[in-house]
């Protein structure tokens, strides 16, 4: 897969990069290929180029490293470089960080929990609890991410499709 990390920024013709952040906050190192705690002396080894493609399109994508085998939540940040190579003291571009929901090989698509999701049905047993894939993008839904999981899973009228509420208590060991 490609383009998973994908940016629109307010200008064209910037050298664009992200950092990929694991749930425990170690980042990313493309060159030993591992996950550390924050190194500022490898700052340049974390760096994932995004390129604007195509030119002066102020759109910018760059591949979540495929070297990354542990599925979870990784955390992005697009960073503007103002020198000669990545330096923690770049421009961040974003006040909060991109997510990718990875699966170990590919990042697991929101959208189609949601169409699973809008066919289950409230009291509805007949859907694989032992598969966690099917339940990964959702569980951990952050606040802004459960209004729009809401507001997809409603009727036109705002009649619950299905309570996510009740679905994900269902799922949830404590």
């Amino acid at each position: 897969m490609s383009s998973e990390l994908q940016f629109i920024g307010t200008a064209t013709g910037n050298t664009i990069y992200a950092v990929i952040i694991a749930a425990n906050s170690t980042r990313a190192n493309n060159t030993s290929e591992t996950m550390e705690a924050l190194n500022v002396a490898n700052w340049t080894e974390y760096a994932v180029s995004l390129t604007e493609t195509p030119a002066s399109s102020y759109f910018y994508a760059g591949s979540f490293p495929l070297w990354i085998t542990t599925a979870g939540d990784y955390f992005w940040i697009p960073y503007k470089q103002l020198g000669g190579s990545p330096a923690i003291t770049d421009d961040i571009l974003v006040g909060k960080p991109g997510i990718i929901v990875w699966n170990g090989t590919a990042e697991v698509q929101v959208g189609t929990t949601i169409d699973w999701l809008k066919n289950v049905k409230e009291g509805d047993n007949s859907f694989d609890i032992s598969n966690p894939a099917q339940f990964q993008s959702v569980v951990k839904i952050k606040d802004t991410e459960t209004d729009l999981i809401r507001k997809n899973l409603e009727e036109a009228d705002g009649t619950p499709i299905v309570d996510l509420n009740t679905v994900i208590g269902k799922q949830v060991e404590p």
